[in-house]
């Protein structure tokens, strides 16, 4: 289906005989309001990286109908992307990049496992403990890629303080 997503339309989308129904919209190519069979609704945005048809094709979803995403702000967040594929960069593969990115801990898992075999055992006893009371509580789910310094000085400043996350 073709025409403007406006809140009324959105509202009034359902999902036919238990297949998804997506409206496209006449305004902004390749974006469009997708309805779930269990009644869930989301803005959705389909484009090419590359020229021509035998481009690759990504869809990505932008958000949930609702708060915050009205159709202006998926209208617009839709736009925004499609301007970044203009500029040559795929937001889709952008976000799949981000959620493969390792965390601390697995950056520490990957150390243990092969970059610790080289010492004796007795300063693997010491680094395990440095690493499962200090590092990896305080450091251990935020990405490997984002820490920064502030983060490492907040941490020593814990650690000389003598304090402890809470675990969960």
């Amino acid at each position: 289906m073709r025409g403007k997503i406006t809140k009324r339309a959105v509202d009034a989308l359902t999902a036919a005989r238990g297949v998804e129904t997506v409206l496209w919209d006449t305004g902004v190519k390749g974006f469009g309001v997708r309805a779930r069979p269990a009644g869930g609704r989301s803005y959705i945005l389909h484009y090419r990286v590359g020229t021509g048809r035998g481009a690759a094709l990504r869809k990505l979803t932008i958000g949930k109908h609702g708060s915050p995403w009205t159709p202006e702000m998926a209208r617009i967040e839709a736009k925004r992307l499609l301007a970044e594929v203009a500029a040559g960069r795929d937001p889709a593969s952008a976000r799949q990049d981000e959620r493969n990115a390792l965390t601390f801990g697995e950056l520490i898992d990957l150390y243990l496992a092969e970059g610790a075999g080289h010492k004796k055992l007795s300063t693997i006893k010491v680094d395990r403990g440095r690493i499962e009371h200090h590092l990896r509580p305080l450091l251990g789910k935020l990405r490997a890629d984002q820490i920064g310094r502030a983060d490492i000085e907040r941490m020593r400043n814990a650690v000389a303080a003598g304090k402890q996350p809470i675990r969960s």
